[in-house]
């Protein structure tokens, strides 16, 4: 069970006590340096560091694919003051409008209030990956060419 942060004391004692395990962690050991990943909410990269915590840190962004067939993605934040009510400790917003008006409400969430500034660059460009891989692609027909196709 994931206690809220406030009942876990400062971000970096937070830090602390989970970085060495926790049940989030993915290791890849075929890697020589055992490069670390983690597969927490609210981790944008996927990297196991404090600095993209979804756990250690008191304000997350995370950006997912919306659920259901409507395309879009939806941007997830931490909600001040929400410590011991895990079920609205979150705030989501779906953006479903188009790629221009999702960026911009994803760069006006994090670097335009002032919430995690340091977040923006990845929380865009994974926007623009999701928005991206859901729109239909045309199958290329290909043509034959020389002898065999006259015949």
């Amino acid at each position: 069970m994931l206690f809220p942060h406030s009942q876990l004391g400062p971000a970096d004692l937070t830090w602390q006590l989970i970085r060495g395990q926790n049940a989030f962690i993915v290791q890849n050991k075929k890697v020589a340096n055992g490069a670390c990943f983690s597969k927490e909410a609210g981790n944008l990269m996927g990297k196991h560091a404090y600095k993209w915590s979804g756990i250690a840190n008191k304000r997350t962004v995370d950006v997912a694919q919306s659920k259901g067939d409507r395309a879009g993605v939806v941007l997830t934040m931490k909600v001040k003051g929400a410590g011991k009510k895990p079920k609205t400790a979150t705030r989501s917003v779906t953006l479903a409008r188009g790629a221009r008006k999702a960026i911009k409400a994803v760069t006006g969430q994090t670097a335009g209030q002032f919430y995690r500034a340091d977040l923006t660059k990845a929380a865009v460009s994974r926007a623009t990956h999701l928005l991206e891989a859901q729109k239909p692609r045309k199958q290329k027909v290909r043509k034959i060419k020389g002898r065999k196709s006259r015949a």
